[in-house]
């Protein structure tokens, strides 16, 4: 059962052939910009809005192209790119000066692009459950295992810390999956 987000304006923006679905939730400081994952719309974020709305601060929330309210253009490439183009019209388009991106899932790869290329408009980032490269190469589900595990955690500050023994188990898992 979601939460009633609370009031909000709904904007069209442009972006290509289609445009996209927003909602900005007025308020102050750095707006939360909110990104959906893969199938996911804007609604994943419904439990959530309420809290940040009631504590003061500025919400937007949008569907990228192709998902929820927004286009569904016909012959669009949807990508990673694609993504981050999204991200930067819906800064652009609300006029939004400093933005905390939230990503989930999918959607990680514009956060991280977007601090990237524009490091004076990002105050903080936040990623949940999210890759950090189009590249297949991340899947690292022994590492990952290995530095989530507490009765792990001295072998993987130790493997942390010696740059050799790191490079290894990154080679070696990388050649699972290539």
């Amino acid at each position: 059962m979601s939460s009633d987000p609370g009031e909000f304006s709904e904007h069209r923006i442009p972006r290509g052939e289609g445009s996209l679905y927003a909602r900005d939730y007025a308020g102050a400081g750095p707006a939360f910009v909110l990104m959906h994952g893969f199938p996911d719309n804007l609604h994943i974020w419904d439990d959530l809005v309420p809290h940040l709305v009631t504590s003061g601060r500025r919400v937007v929330t949008f569907d990228f192209l192709g998902f929820g309210a927004s286009d569904k253009p016909a012959g669009v490439a949807y990508s990673f790119k694609q993504q981050l183009g999204d991200l930067e019209a819906v800064v652009e388009g609300l006029d939004l000066r400093k933005i905390v991106p939230v990503a989930h899932d999918s959607s990680g790869m514009a956060t991280l692009n977007y601090a990237l290329a524009h490091p004076g408009s990002v105050d903080s980032a936040i990623m949940l459950n999210s890759a950090y490269s189009e590249d297949s190469t991340v899947l690292w589900p022994e590492m990952i295992t290995l530095f989530a595990t507490r009765s792990m955690q001295a072998l993987a500050i130790a493997i942390a810390q010696s740059p050799e023994q790191l490079g290894w188990l990154l080679k070696w898992q990388q050649k699972k999956f290539l």
